[in-house]
């Protein structure tokens, strides 16, 4: 879900995308992608504590 190409597109929410795709072809990255930036602000919240 992260673009190089259209990086515009990254901030997108899953009602977004909907709109351009069905559910099932985003489901799984929109679900990685979310995990990936819950990881990265967890990551700095643990920083931010030290």
């Amino acid at each position: 879900m992260r673009s190089t190409k259209e990086p515009w597109k990254d901030g997108n929410s899953l009602a977004r995308l909907l709109l351009d795709d069905p559910i099932d072809s985003v489901r799984d990255a929109w679900i990685q992608d979310q995990q990936y930036r819950a990881g990265r602000y967890r990551a700095a919240a643990a920083s931010d504590e030290t």
